[in-house]
């Protein structure tokens, strides 16, 4: 090549036709791998983004009739202490590394009934809370407590929370 010739840029790479071929596959055969792993995920993100719908909006009154301690979410604060079933909306998420707190029946602060789901717990669960349960209706039974004045539900088995 001359000295005052420069060979022209076309990419980040310079593979012929921008195709790979066997001899640097082999060679960097774990890079790649790892390349379309992490492309497969992010794609799955995005359709998982595109074809986002939320749960429909159905009947928790009926629905919460059919368990034999099945209560309405808006009464919570009556049953402290007692063990229950309470079918309604997921409307927000909120996780650390410490707790997670699901929001049922209205958005933070009006909500009448906090799950609440502890991070040594996190492991039993398929997949992140707030992927899980964003905008699902669910059936959560347990003990409503008391927890700064407001009636939560502390869930330690996914077997407690049900989607509709």
């Amino acid at each position: 090549m001359d000295a005052g010739k420069q060979k022209p840029f076309n990419g980040v790479y310079d593979f012929p036709g921008f195709v790979l071929d066997d001899t640097y596959l082999q060679k960097n055969k774990i890079t790649v791998q790892k390349q379309l792993l992490k492309a497969g995920v992010r794609l799955a993100f995005i359709l998982n983004k595109l074809f986002y719908t939320p749960s429909p909006v159905i009947d928790f009154t009926e629905m919460t009739t059919k368990f034999k301690n099945g209560i309405d979410v808006k009464d919570a604060d009556n049953y402290m202490g007692e063990k229950v079933t309470v079918c309604t909306r997921v409307f927000s998420v909120r996780s650390t590394a410490a707790v997670t707190q699901i929001s049922v029946g209205d958005s933070y602060p009006n909500n009448p009934l906090t799950v609440i789901v502890f991070g040594k717990n996190y492991s039993k669960f398929d997949m992140p809370m707030a992927d899980m349960f964003t905008d699902k209706n669910i059936c959560t039974k347990g003990i409503i407590t008391e927890y700064r004045g407001k009636p939560q539900i502390i869930v330690e088995d996914p077997e407690d929370i049900q989607f509709l």
